[in-house]
């Protein structure tokens, strides 16, 4: 394997083997030059990998053997040391030393883990229809996944080719490739589990020396596995029972699957007894995790690692430098990432603690939470790693690894007293499972309850075969319990043992405890955390199941509240669509909950919450509770911040304290070229619309945040008119077919014997996802009546519209109603697809299959039309009609444009007007960011432009100035002519015309053209001309 070490590269390495090869002399340079050159590498191997390693040298004609110092201890022709390199290459060549060498025995291409695997899945599929506990423990694991964990085509298609790498076939369906992802986890798990007691083992923490010890201490590996808390004492909390140690209980009905599941973890066992985790360096598993699945499996899993660089930024915005004396929580800790750091800091503050009490003090104050049982098991292999340094010197130091298994959004509420002194139960619920009622846990010890609890269900289960009787249970419980203290809760008591034993009879078998239990823990810390950081999971509502949402809704004040009403009225929204609130959101809320009062909290989360319309609640409560001290806005950044994931990300700090008129946040803003800009802006002024606290945020330099609050409130200081307020002139967006592929039209032929038929190809015949056998579906021979010129977002530039596409259109132009019938030929097209036609979300039975959806008869008409998803506001206007070769007619505008219908006269003014420096710029710095440096122009984005009062008078009264008569004269050149010479003169003139409108000055226009190319790709800054309508500009002194 060839493996780069520091500065040069060896020919040739396995695993701690290295072999460089020269020319013999004099062709070349010789064996003394390979000899020298090996010598080298070993002393960099040893620096990098702190490890030794041994290495050989060859010429062609002699071999040469090189201890890890370098020192020559056999030298010889190559047929006399031919033995000696077969024992070096036996006993060096299996060492796992790098993530590489890790991955190739261990990942999922190594024999290893299709052995592993295979073993699994045969369990897996033989035992699921006689025991009811595996199909049990696959639906806990698919209710705790089901909010990352999101299966796209491309998912499945993969995890297809995975199975099929290992002999294991499975179809096409989300079922059997969830059941495939299932087990793919479960080995991984396995994995990690070893991996933590091999940490154990080497820090000495066990009596064992290695890890096959350890697990085969009492003859059998999977007894083994079960008994890893009690022989691993001196570490705790680190091996607690979870949904993937199934296969070990499973086996215990078959011998045959206990022998083979003995086999492969004695194997593992063996394998990782080669790797030194306490010596590796400290993102040694990140970098084995990354390679270990493809890039889809990975974002399949939902795991992503946060770079070094973006961890350590998120601790510095909020001033974490390691004290002790201060507690750091992660809430969605995953792998641990932000652990690990913060260890690493905690270890150089206090260096000089006796190493007793710094593992206490770290233990104490650095705390990871996460619900997924996988990302909780890396995390404690990492956190493990982190503090190796601090055990290797000291005897055996007991301590409890403090990375819970829980859900940190589960609430337990404490309610006050009845007028009996009584305190009411506290509900709780988790996902995929019935709701639990428990004593207040200051009342009750629920550890002390549970093992009650799970000590009766067992001995009642050793007298009663099948289905255990809940009274039978109670009587046991009741029997042994201190009466008098458990007296004033029994009804409490008696419904938790019943849900219990509900969960038992249906093979539970109590393995949700520590989920229960750890939600008491991490409770504890509420109101007790002086740091929440991470790297929340980013969960469009879509991907999150019914019974999260509604827990969501239902709970969180972020989530309840959400939906910027102003808007999405300005853009003809619903408040349905402005509450499409990411799952993100409710960390925040969450976040703030475990801070101290002056606590801060510094998350790597989604940039919508600062643009999004759902965003609005969660910005209303920052603006008050919790002011931003420091936000660096990523969102721009053309290259991935997140490893295979196309995420922009922002780096969020706030300090929980009521907010202060004197409050500032300090900002960076990284352009798509990844330069920084850095300024500070009174926290108030965030807010696009300063009144406003629900309002997207708008992170501009304080030059440019002046001019746009000179844009939305004019000379005397009154707010202007938003053009979305204005009667008749609301933006909207274009129609929506819901099966383009069945209705967008890509080519069409003639029918020379029928001049009024074509034969038209739609999108779904050049489709890849389409079978080659069933692309005849998508080409028809149709009536040219049914034509209609179509524009999409792609077609959309400013001044100018490329006509390429047709729809087939089943409306009237004039009323917009879709049409009862259609001509025949047409009619027989879409009956081909009339299954996938009435499959469509907007479709409802009575309507004609061909319909087409949120027409209106002014999208057909004259309007003016932007691409949504754009890096640039550029709008055209499009006149009544368009001639094409196929058809005269209106031209039709889909979900991909954004449409306000204007006339003639309005049309090519408003054009102008929105085409814009100011007006642009204004729109590009609060919109949602959207796949890179693309912004989302939706319709309420455009409705927020505030109008100067020419442009309104205008619009409502088609009342002319100079200003609008200049505008309309530089609209209608550029419409007819993009590519005329004199563009960027008539360009330039336009944007000063606009900012005379405003009464922007000189400055404010010119620091605007710098930031408008700073954020964006294009564009160059120019300086601002002195043309004749600058004169309306004020000089900025």
């Amino acid at each position: 394997m060839d493996q780069r070490i520091v500065r040069g590269k060896p020919d040739a390495r396995v695993g701690g083997l290295l072999f460089e090869v020269k020319l013999p002399s004099p062709r070349g340079p010789g064996i003394e030059a390979a000899i020298a050159q090996a010598s080298d590498y070993l002393h960099e191997f040893h620096q990098r990998h702190q490890r030794p390693a041994r290495a050989v040298a060859y010429d062609g004609l002699s071999l040469a053997f090189l201890e890890d110092d370098g020192t020559v201890i056999r030298r010889g022709r190559p047929s006399a040391l031919a033995t000696v390199l077969e024992s070096w290459l036996i006993g060096l060549g299996s060492d796992i030393i790098t993530p590489d060498d890790f991955v190739a025995r261990l990942g999922p291409a190594s024999p290893r883990a299709h052995e592993v695997m295979d073993v699994l899945w045969r369990l897996f599929q033989g035992q699921r229809g006689q025991n009811r506990f595996i199909e049990e423990v696959f639906q806990v694991w698919r209710g705790l996944y089901g909010v990352t964990t999101n299966l796209s085509d491309e998912a499945i298609r993969g995890l297809r080719r995975a199975a099929e790498s290992i002999g294991i076939t499975i179809s096409g369906s989300r079922a059997q490739a969830e059941e495939f992802l299932f087990i793919v986890e479960s080995y991984l798990a396995v994995l990690l589990k070893l991996l933590v007691a091999r940490v154990v083992v080497q820090q000495r923490l066990t009596d064992y020396p290695t890890l096959e010890a350890l697990l085969t201490a009492e003859g059998s590996p999977v007894r083994g596995m079960e008994q890893l808390e009690q022989r691993a004492s001196h570490v705790q909390g680190v091996f607690e029972e979870d949904v993937f140690l199934w296969p070990v209980h499973a086996s215990i009905f078959s011998r045959e699957a206990e022998r083979e599941l003995e086999g492969v973890l004695g194997s593992l066992a063996t394998d990782l007894d080669d790797v030194d985790l306490v010596g590796a360096r400290h993102d040694f598993l990140r970098l084995v995790y990354q390679q270990f699945l493809d890039p889809v499996s990975r974002r399949t899993l939902g795991e992503f690692y946060t770079t070094e660089e973006l961890v350590k930024e998120t601790l510095d915005a909020v001033g974490y430098n390691g004290d002790l004396s201060r507690r750091i929580m992660d809430i969605s800790c995953g792998s641990g990432t932000f652990l690990v750091e913060a260890i690493s800091r905690a270890v150089e503050q206090h260096r000089e603690a006796p190493v007793a009490d710094l593992v206490h003090r770290i233990t104490g104050n650095i705390i990871g939470v996460d619900i997924h049982p996988f990302a909780v098991a890396m995390a404690r292999v990492n956190y493990l790693i982190a503090i190796s340094g601090v055990l290797e010197a000291s005897e055996a130091v007991t301590f409890a690894v403090p990375v819970y298994w829980a859900d940190s959004l589960a609430r337990l509420r404490p309610q006050q007293p009845s007028m009996a002194g009584m305190r009411p139960p506290i509900p709780i619920n988790l996902p995929n499972l019935p709701q639990f009622r428990l004593p207040d846990p200051r009342d009750v010890d629920w550890g002390d309850l549970f093992r009650r609890v799970d000590e009766a269900v067992d001995r009642v289960s050793r007298v009663q075969r099948g289905t255990l009787d809940p009274q039978a249970v109670w009587a046991y419980f009741w029997s042994r319990a201190d009466q008098e203290h458990f007296l004033p809760h029994e009804q409490t008591l008696r419904d938790f043992i019943s849900t219990v034993v509900s969960l038992h009879n249906g093979n539970r078998d109590m393995r949700w405890v520590p989920l229960l239990r750890n939600i008491l823990a991490v409770a504890q810390y509420q109101g007790s955390c002086d740091y929440i950081v991470g790297n929340p999971p980013w969960v469009r509502i879509h991907n999150i199941s019914p019974a999260i949402r509604e827990r969501l809704f239902g709970t969180y004040q972020t989530y309840r509240d959400a939906g910027w009403r102003r808007g999405a009225s300005l853009g003809g929204l619903g408040r349905g669509f402005a509450r499409q609130v990411d799952y993100a959101v409710a960390f925040v809320e969450r976040g703030l909950e475990f801070l101290t009062p002056g606590g801060r909290l510094g998350f790597v989360i989604t940039s919508k919450i600062m643009h999004a319309l759902y965003g609005s609640a969660l910005r209303k409560k920052l603006l008050q509770e919790a002011p931003p001290i420091r936000l660096v806005d990523y969102s721009l950044q053309a290259r991935p911040v997140f490893q295979d994931a196309t995420n922009y990300p922002l780096v969020l700090a706030i300090e929980k304290r009521p907010s202060q008129d004197s409050d500032a946040t300090s900002i960076t803003v990284v352009s798509p070229r990844g330069e920084r800009q850095d300024f500070t802006l009174p926290s108030a002024r965030l807010p696009l619309l300063a009144s406003d606290r629900e309002a997207p945020w708008a992170l501009v330099p304080p030059r440019v945040r002046e001019a746009f609050d000179r844009m939305l409130t004019g000379e005397e200081g009154r707010p202007r008119r938003l053009l979305g307020e204005i009667q008749g002139f609301q933006a909207q967006m274009g129609v929506k077919t819901a099966l383009n592929k069945v209705f967008l039209v890509k080519r069409v032929e003639p029918v020379p014997e029928a001049p009024d038929e074509v034969v038209v190809y739609t999108e779904g015949y050049y489709s890849q996802q389409v079978p080659e056998n069933q692309k005849h579906l998508y080409s028809a021979r149709v009536e040219k009546i049914l034509l209609r010129p179509v524009v999409r977002g792609a077609d959309v530039e400013a001044w100018r519209y490329r006509q390429q596409d047709y729809i087939l259109w089943t409306h009237d132009d004039e009323t917009g109603h879709v049409l009862q019938d259609i001509s025949p030929k047409g009619k027989a097209y879409f009956q081909q697809h009339v299954r996938a036609l009435r499959r469509r979300d907007d479709y409802h039975e009575g309507m004609p299959i061909w319909t087409v959806f949120r027409v209106r008869p002014d999208k057909v008409g004259p309007k003016l039309v932007w691409q949504r998803i754009s890096n640039d506001v550029e709008t055209l206007f499009l006149p009544p009609n368009l001639r094409t070769d196929i058809v005269e007619s209106g031209v039709i505008p889909i979900d991909t444009v954004r449409v306000i219908a204007l006339d003639q006269i309005r049309g090519p003014v408003v054009a102008a007007f929105l085409n814009s420096l100011p007006v642009g710029l204004y729109c590009l710095a609060f919109s949602r960011r959207d796949r890179g440096a693309y912004r989302d122009l939706d319709a309420y984005v455009i409705g927020l432009v505030p109008l100067p009062g020419e442009i309104q008078q205008f619009l409502e009264n088609a009342t002319g100035t100079h200003a609008i008569d200049r505008l309309m004269t530089i609209s209608q050149a550029l419409h007819e002519n993009p590519q005329r010479s004199d563009r960027p003169a008539l360009e330039a003139e336009l944007d000063s015309i606009v900012a005379g409108l405003y009464g922007l000055t000189l400055a404010q226009l010119q620091a605007m053209r710098e930031f408008y190319t700073f954020i964006t790709p294009s564009r160059p800054v120019t300086e601002v001309r002195d043309l004749e309508a600058e004169e309306a500009l004020e000089v900025d002194q």
